[in-house]
């Protein structure tokens, strides 16, 4: 005998966090979700890349996934050491249309990896 499959519902309603919008000084938008009291900070930064960008296939995901190989000043491994070591987390999700760059860490943390997410962001090596 199979099991009965649970019973289909309609989704009625969807509650959403709210969502402060704003403008950093220089123009950029950003939008920021609050969520609870942990102490902690996620910062993603969204960019138009992909397939309708792109010349060539796969050069913009292949560039997403490069940028945590190295910088002008350390290594891949010395990228990775840093955000381990303060138990931070530094990935690069690409989607059809975005390469996203996502930096999570504790907010005590954060000092300590933010220069090393700006070098990667600013500084990336591709050998």
């Amino acid at each position: 005998m199979q099991p009965k499959p649970p019973p289909i519902f309609p989704v009625r309603h969807i509650e959403l966090p709210p969502v402060k919008q704003g403008s950093l000084s220089n123009g950029l938008p950003f939008y920021q979700i609050n969520q609870g009291t942990q102490e902690l900070v996620r910062i993603e930064l969204v960019f138009w890349a992909g397939r309708p960008y792109e010349k060539y296939p796969l050069v913009a995901r292949t560039t997403a996934a490069l940028l945590k190989e190295g910088t002008l000043h350390h290594s891949g491994t010395a990228i990775a050491e840093k955000f381990d070591y303060y138990g931070a987390g530094l990935s690069t999700p690409f989607q059809m249309d975005t390469a996203n760059v996502v930096m999570y860490a504790l907010n005590k943390q954060l000092p300590q990896v933010l220069p090393m997410f700006l070098e990667v962001l600013n500084t990336p090596l591709f050998p």
